[in-house]
């Protein structure tokens, strides 16, 4: 879904997790310093108090396009991608009704390609 450009300036950035993350890039099989990447994630957006079109200026990948539709847990939706400001780390995700990003993939390491 898309979100109005009013609605990103001004709506503070969230994570949520609504759907089973992608067994490939899901919790369980992060280690510890995968785990502090996520943390400094949500540190540097959430901690930060952030906007949506903030944390998109910073932190939306778009090399190869920054968004993508893509069939995931029983719906098509315009996936995005966003760093931590480090060259591996990355989170996959959709916008949900509400503006939040809902979380689909941890990718520690940079390896999921679309």
């Amino acid at each position: 879904m898309g979100l109005v450009a009013d609605k990103r300036q001004v709506q503070k950035f969230r994570l949520s997790i609504e759907v089973m993350l992608d067994s490939q890039y899901d919790l369980k099989k992060l280690k510890p310093t995968d785990l502090r990447q996520l943390q400094l994630f949500m540190a540097k957006t959430i901690g930060r108090q952030l906007t949506i079109a903030q944390v998109e200026q910073l932190y939306l990948r778009t090399n190869g396009g920054a968004k993508h539709r893509e069939q995931f847990d029983q719906g098509w939706y315009e996936m995005l991608h966003f760093s931590n400001g480090s060259r591996d780390f990355r989170i996959h995700g959709f916008y949900n009704t509400d503006g939040y990003l809902v979380l689909t993939r941890v990718d520690p390491h940079h390896q999921y390609k679309f």
